[in-house]
Parts: structure tokens; C-alpha cells; sequence
């Protein structure tokens, strides 16, 4: 092949002095410039795309834009099917974090070499759960199915533990594990006043079967209206599948619907109460019979309470006429209105007083 003017090819290219060396020597120098060329070459594309090698060399994560300062290993994981005893699949995935020069925004950026470990923990103590078949996927993440053992109704978590070349990362879900439960919460009454103490009690089912459960750990949640938690207890049933607590109302409490609640996983039952000063209702108290030794009958009345608030079991004065009971006086009177219902076996008492000119008794 000829070049310019006619020299040949090899001529301009190499130099005259090469046309004299050896064919071996010859392909060595053609090797080495194609080699330089295409290092040339690939240092140009890199530069017209600017991607950074130090991420690339170092991580194997291509950026188009050096980070500014440390990449952040963040793991994603996929448990939602773990049932105790059985086989699940559990996916997890790897992503790395960054931010760049003159750019509030976060970046990221999948690793696709990772290898990550899986344990259950109960009470500090971990337990390996080792995949039955490897970890198998790619693209970015990994999956393998897991065998979780059988254990007791609990809180757990399930740690998972990554190593790449960005180091090692661990990450803590919650785990509950229950059996299914049907939860019914009750309060000894629906309504208090600030100041009061509100006692309730839960009675915890299986679902499949409605046994009960017993140690079966689960919380007390109370709740205000405005929906500020004034008690988070942890009490696991007793006996029978039963759990009972109490909660002191404070006297400058907050008026309105107050919730109680108890749970245990995904079993949750809540009871509303209304919480707020009450006054005493008027009330009157009737006689039919007659006392021994009268000639008429009346009308016994009772006075009403005074304005303040009183509580059941409070001290009331009822007035008794005349003829008011009959001639047995074995009979006795019932008071309504103090909250609940309140009997005394007082007919002797008014008919000695209505026989002393003292028609006034007290109950």
C-alpha cells in the first residue's frame, strides 16, 4: 500500500527504520499503538459522559457524577409472608445513597454484588435462618426461602445483615407473632367524673376455636380526646384468657369520650367512656301504706339535692306526712337518684316520727 507521495504505507507510519526490523518486531509496535489508541479513545468517551471512576473502579457503581463525600448503604426488605412453621420466600435489595457538588437532591444508585444474612431475635438472642436453596436473583436484588421455626405467641424481630463494598449494614423489622385472637375490652361503667378511677377488663379467644389464651402478651392503651396515649402498659392475660387493669383519672382532666384499648399484634379491641362533672338528679319517694294508729294518708316528698355534684351513696333527707304508711310499718322505702338505687327499711322509723310530731327523717 502506497501513502502520500507515494511512499509506502508502512513507511509513514513506522519510520523507515522499521521497514529493516524483523515481521515479529513489526506486529509487537502495531499491538502497542492499538493499544494506545484505544485507551485514547475510552478516555474520551468517559470524559464526554463523565462518569466517575473512583465509584466505578472501587464500587462498581457507575455514576454519572462523582458524590460528595461517603456513599450510604440503604437495604430494603420483603418478609410480609413469614409464618412459623412453614417455608416463605423473603426478597431483599440494596441501594446506594449520595448527594452531589451544587445539588440539594438525593441520588441512588442499585449494588448488584451484596451478600446478606438473616437471623430472628428474641430477647437479644439471635437465631440464623439460613437459606434452603442460596440467594438467587439479580438485578439488584436477592430472594431465597426461608423456613422460620416454631415458636411462642411473641414480639419478635427479624435482622438482616448486608455486606458489599460499601461494608456492612443491619437492619431491624419488627416480627409479631400471634395467633389469631377475637379480644373483648369492658369498663366497669361508661361515665366518670375527673378525679375517678376507671377500671376495666379484656377477655381474650382464639379465633378458630374461642378457647381462651393465656400469657398471651398484649398492651393497655389510653387515649384522651384530644388523642394524647396517658397509658401504654404492657399486661399479658392470666387465667382463663382474662386481663384486667386500672387508670386514675386526674381531677383536672380532660372532658369529653376517652378511649381504652388493648392489643396484641394484629388483635385490637377498644371501649369508649365519657369522662365529665355531673350533678345529681331530683328525685321523689312515694308510700302507699298507712301507719298503725293514723286517719289519713300523705304524700311523702323529697327535697332536692343541693347544686353541688354528689356521688352515689351520698346522705339525702326525705319528709314524711301523716297516714303516710299503713298498719304494718314492716314496709321499706326505695330512694332513686343518687346513681343507683338506694333501700332502707325505714317505715318504723317515719311512723314513730310522724306519731312525735317529727315528720323530718334521714336516709
Amino acid at each position: 500500500m502506497l501513502g502520500p507521495l507515494g511512499t509506502p504505507f508502512e513507511t509513514c507510519l513506522f519510520g523507515p527504520a522499521a521497514l529493516s526490523e524483523p515481521a515479529t518486531t513489526r506486529g509487537a509496535i502495531r499491538w502497542k499503538y492499538a493499544i494506545a489508541i484505544g485507551a485514547l479513545a475510552l478516555a474520551a468517551l468517559i470524559g464526554s459522559t463523565q462518569v466517575c471512576l473512583s465509584t466505578g473502579f472501587t464500587h462498581g457503581l457507575w455514576l454519572n457524577q462523582c458524590p460528595d463525600g461517603e456513599l450510604r448503604q440503604l437495604i430494603s426488605v420483603n418478609a410480609g409472608g413469614l409464618t412459623r412453621g412453614a417455608t416463605s420466600s423473603v426478597t431483599v435489595s440494596v441501594q446506594a445513597l449520595y448527594s452531589v457538588v451544587n445539588s440539594e437532591n438525593r441520588h441512588s444508585a442499585t449494588v448488584t454484588k451484596f451478600a446478606p444474612e438473616l437471623a430472628l431475635v428474641a430477647n437479644g438472642a439471635e437465631t440464623p435462618l439460613p437459606p434452603q436453596k442460596g440467594w438467587q436473583g439479580g438485578g439488584g436484588y436477592l430472594s431465597a426461602a426461608i423456613a422460620l421455626p416454631k415458636v411462642n405467641d411473641g414480639q419478635y424481630t427479624l435482622r438482616t445483615r448486608v455486606t458489599s463494598t460499601l461494608g456492612s449494614t443491619t437492619l431491624d423489622l419488627p416480627l409479631p407473632l400471634f395467633t389469631p385472637a377475637r379480644v373483648h375490652v369492658i369498663t366497669d361503667r361508661p361515665l366518670y367524673e375527673p378525679g375517678n378511677t376507671v377500671k376495666f377488663r379484656a377477655l381474650v379467644l382464639k379465633a378458630n376455636d374461642l378457647t381462651p389464651l393465656e400469657e398471651r402478651p398484649g398492651t393497655w392503651l389510653i387515649t384522651d380526646p384530644q388523642g394524647e396515649v396517658l397509658l401504654e402498659e404492657k399486661a399479658p392475660t392470666g387465667p382463663w384468657g382474662v386481663v384486667a387493669g386500672s387508670f386514675p383519672i386526674d381531677r383536672g382532666a380532660v372532658s369529653g369520650e376517652w378511649t381504652v384499648s388493648w392489643r396484641s399484634g394484629t388483635a385490637v379491641e377498644q371501649r369508649r367512656f365519657t369522662v365529665k362533672p355531673f350533678t345529681l338528679p331530683r328525685f321523689k319517694v312515694e308510700a302507699a301504706r298507712r301507719c298503725a294508729g293514723t286517719r289519713r294518708p300523705a304524700r311523702a316528698r323529697a327535697r332536692p339535692p343541693p347544686p353541688a355534684p354528689r356521688r352515689a351513696g351520698s346522705r339525702g333527707r326525705s319528709t314524711a306526712y301523716e297516714g303516710q304508711w299503713g298498719s304494718r310499718p314492716t314496709s321499706s322505702i326505695i330512694v332513686e337518684g343518687l346513681g343507683a338505687a338506694t333501700t332502707r327499711s325505714t317505715s318504723a322509723v317515719v311512723c314513730n316520727s310522724i306519731r312525735r310530731g317529727r315528720p323530718r327523717v334521714e336516709f
